[in-house]
C-alpha cells in the first residue's frame, strides 16, 4: 500500500514524541476543559498524565500537518522510504525516487513541547460550535480522548 500511495507520505517516528512530555500545563485550564480532562483520565507511567504529562506523538503529527515543516522546529529528511518488516518495525531505506520523508525535531524538544503546551491551554474561539453546546462538545471530546465511549455514551452526550 505505501509503494501505491499518491502523495507524499511523511512519517513521525516513535522517537518524535517520545520526547515531547506535555499535559502537566492544563492544570491552569478551567475543569471543563476537555483536553485537561482527557489528561486527567489518561494513566501515564502509573499516575495521570496531567501530573508530569505524557508523550505527545498525537501533537506533534497535528502541528506538522497543519503549520507544515517550520525549521525552529522540524527537520525534514528526504530521499527514500520507510520499510515495515513483518513484525511491524520499521527502518529507512535510500530510495531517491521515493515520495516519502521522515521528520526529526530541530534544536531542544522542550521548546516544540512548550509550543504544543501553549497551543494545548489557549481558549477556545469560539463558545458554541454548529448549535452544540460547548459542554456537549467537552463531554464527547473527553469520551473520545479517553477511548472508553460506547455508541450509546456518544447518542446520550449528544442528546440523540
Amino acid at each position: 500500500m505505501l509503494d501505491q500511495w499518491p502523495g507524499e507520505i511523511v512519517w513521525h517516528g516513535f522517537e518524535v514524541g517520545n520526547v515531547l512530555i506535555t499535559g502537566e500545563c492544563l492544570k491552569q485550564t478551567p475543569p471543563i476543559n476537555p483536553v485537561r480532562r482527557g489528561y486527567e483520565l489518561r494513566r501515564h507511567a502509573g499516575r495521570a498524565s496531567i501530573d508530569g504529562g505524557q508523550p505527545s506523538y498525537d501533537q506533534a503529527a497535528a502541528l506538522f500537518a497543519v503549520r507544515g515543516a517550520e525549521p525552529q522546529y522540524w527537520q525534514t529528511v528526504t530521499g527514500g522510504r520507510a520499510i515495515v518488516d513483518d513484525e511491524g518495525m520499521t527502518r529507512w531505506q535510500p530510495d531517491a525516487a521515493a515520495s516519502q520523508a521522515y521528520v526529526k525535531i530541530a534544536g531542544d524538544p522542550a521548546v516544540l513541547a512548550a509550543e504544543l503546551e501553549a497551543l494545548m491551554i489557549a481558549p477556545p474561539k469560539k463558545s458554541d460550535t454548529r448549535g452544540i453546546p460547548m459542554k456537549r462538545i467537552a463531554i464527547l471530546t473527553t469520551l473520545l480522548l479517553t477511548k472508553t465511549q460506547s455508541p450509546g455514551d456518544v447518542s446520550s452526550v449528544l442528546g440523540i
